[in-house]
């Protein structure tokens, strides 16, 4: 044999050997075994809802004895007199201190509403279907 032939023989068989080496040594490898653990609910974090805050309203009586004066005040102040016994900013203030009620009644809904979801509908533990089977790591089917 000529000594580039011995040579080519010898990285031949060091390949051959290394390769079988790197083979067997994955076909050894640890399995994973994933297992489901319940873990207890995280508490549930609902922003604090604001308190109503009302805008104060004056009532005014008018009265046929008491008309002409209250209209004389409400001259003397550049306001207007309405049908519904109050000056324009009382009813404005009243349309705001509604608005806010409403607010409140739908953050309050809101919160109860996920209060009965996050409480009534417990989560539901894996399926056996979805728990995975004991298999090597590298095969991913």
């Amino acid at each position: 044999m000529s000594r580039t032939n011995k040579a080519g023989f010898k990285v031949r068989a060091v390949l051959v050997i290394l390769l079988a080496v790197l083979v067997t040594g994955c076909s050894s490898a640890l399995r994973v075994v994933e297992k489901p653990v319940m873990v207890e609910r995280q508490r549930l974090i609902v922003p604090e809802i604001q308190p109503v805050e009302q805008i104060p309203l004056e009532w005014i009586v008018i009265t046929r004895y008491n008309f002409e004066a209250k209209v004389r005040e409400a001259e003397e102040r550049g306001s207007q007199i309405v049908l519904f016994a109050l000056t324009p900013d009382g009813y404005q203030n009243l349309s705001i201190n509604v608005a806010e009620m409403r607010r409140f009644v739908v953050q309050q809904r809101s919160t109860l509403a996920a209060y009965r979801e996050y409480y009534e509908n417990p989560p539901e533990p894996p399926k056996q279907s979805e728990i995975k089977k004991d298999k090597p790591f590298w095969k991913f089917w």
